[in-house]
């Protein structure tokens, strides 16, 4: 896996997937963000993205993945409401399903984030 940041709240994530079987195969890669330092309760770990791959028999794809503000932000109804981002670490997972973690990668939100509105 391999994450390219733009800005601070825009990653490029990318992650290579190869059939290592003998015939025709389908799978779904998934990626999940988790917030290592959340103010707030939130959940373990939540599905931000996720594609469907076909591959023949040895057959490797390159899935990407475009992560922006949304993929991080929650609710905070203190203080009136706001949808915030708060700096620190967040775990980004690649997984077949969300007990079947493939891959993991950490990346770090440099600033706070605070705005009204999506």
């Amino acid at each position: 896996m391999s994450k390219h940041a733009t800005n601070d709240l825009d990653y490029t994530v990318t992650v290579d997937i190869r059939n290592v079987g003998e015939v025709f195969g389908r799978e779904s890669v998934q990626l999940y963000v988790r917030d290592l330092v959340s103010r707030l309760p939130r959940p373990y770990q939540e599905l931000k993205a996720f594609d469907k791959v076909s591959l023949e028999p040895g057959e490797m794809k390159q899935v990407v993945f475009q992560l922006n503000k949304h993929a991080f932000k929650y609710w905070d109804d203190q203080e009136g409401g706001n949808w915030v981002v708060d700096k620190g670490e967040f775990e980004i997972a690649i997984a077949a399903s969300s007990i079947d973690i493939r891959l993991t990668d950490r990346l770090h939100v440099q600033h706070d984030h605070k705005w009204r509105g999506l």
